[in-house]
């Protein structure tokens, strides 16, 4: 399945989800959690290996909802000159992207051209994008199952 129907797939069984009685939901939200977030966040956590990953990395938190949700970053601060999460999060994960800088010439060196703002350049697959998708088919599955589990039991009794 390409990616943009995956997205569309999520996003209309997250509009769904929003559509049960508040009771089903409140059991999902309790039991997706504690079973499918919390993991995923702890994963997230764990996996930040690089400088500005490690200052980041405990920054990941659960927010309660029916559908897994994890967010990275905040407002507070976490590296010496003031940087909070959101901050490195931005330049880890996205940076300036493909902007260029000119470093002008000196009466020493030559000038150059470098990619102004590319904190992890080195870096294939950022620490928050890469642990999740690694994991991906065993968080959809065990979301999946709670959710089967939980209208299974109330289609059951109503």
């Amino acid at each position: 399945m390409p990616a943009s129907e995956f997205v569309t797939a999520c996003r209309e069984a997250s509009r769904q989800l929003r559509r049960l009685p508040v009771e089903v939901r409140r059991e999902l939200r309790t039991r997706v959690r504690a079973e499918v977030a919390d993991p995923i966040a702890q994963d997230v956590r764990g996996a930040g290996r690089s400088v500005y990953a490690r200052r980041v990395a405990p920054t990941a938190r659960v927010r309660s909802a029916a559908d897994p949700t994890i967010v990275v970053g905040g407002s507070r601060r976490v590296a010496s000159g003031g940087a909070t999460g959101r901050n490195l999060v931005f330049g880890a994960h996205f940076g300036g992207g493909r902007r260029t800088t000119a470093v002008p010439a000196t009466s020493r060196h030559r000038g150059y051209r470098r990619r102004s703002t590319r904190q992890f350049a080195g870096q294939r697959d950022p620490f928050v994008f890469g642990t999740v998708n690694r994991n991906l088919d065993r968080y959809l599955e065990r979301w999946a199952g709670i959710i089967d589990d939980v209208v299974e039991r109330v289609i059951g009794h109503g």
